[in-house]
């Protein structure tokens, strides 16, 4: 299963994605038979990547070129 999120710029930095994503995840290790969630970013959004790990996501790596947006990898 993935976890994603995506908040308007003027609540940033309030807690919401860090205190629904853990909500979220709770309800989803509850109710289904997983084995990992897994959340992605990009390495200068440095604000998700502090949110993945406050809800005890582990860093496993970098995809190098694993996804092309904004006319750049």
């Amino acid at each position: 299963m993935e976890l994603a999120y995506a908040l308007a710029e003027d609540q940033w930095g309030n807690g919401i994605v860090a205190e629904a994503s853990q909500v979220l995840m709770s309800f989803c290790f509850k109710e289904f038979d997983l084995k990992r969630i897994q959340a992605h970013y990009k390495k200068e959004n440095i604000q998700s990547g502090r949110v993945m790990q406050k809800i005890g996501m582990n860093y496993e790596g970098t995809l190098k070129a694993a996804k092309f947006h904004r006319e750049r990898f």
